[in-house]
């Protein structure tokens, strides 16, 4: 399996690619990956500690924190895996 490091440098290598940024709001927890391919609208996937819990990955949360990163790499995963499905799935 492939680590999201490792897929965000083979999406930015893409010639498809015209960026990738990523952001965190502490105030509101929410991990954000945003997504433009040449000739195609910009695609927006956030992640929160709410999702997290609702999707089963309550392990993405501490019992005393929420951990950005953690929740920032699923935001990061799941936008590079809905943009880039072709290109990615010889790795995963």
């Amino acid at each position: 399996m492939i680590d999201t490091d490792a897929m965000l440098v083979i999406c930015l290598a893409s010639p498809d690619c015209e960026y990738i940024n990523e952001s965190f709001d502490h105030e509101t927890l929410t991990a954000t990956c945003v997504v433009k391919l040449h000739d195609s609208p910009e695609h927006t996937t956030t992640f929160t500690p709410e999702k997290a819990i609702e999707e089963g990955c309550d392990a993405l949360l501490s019992p005393l924190s929420i951990h950005p990163s953690r929740l920032q790499i699923k935001a990061r995963a799941i936008a590079l895996k809905d943009n880039f499905s072709d290109l990615l799935r010889k790795y995963l």
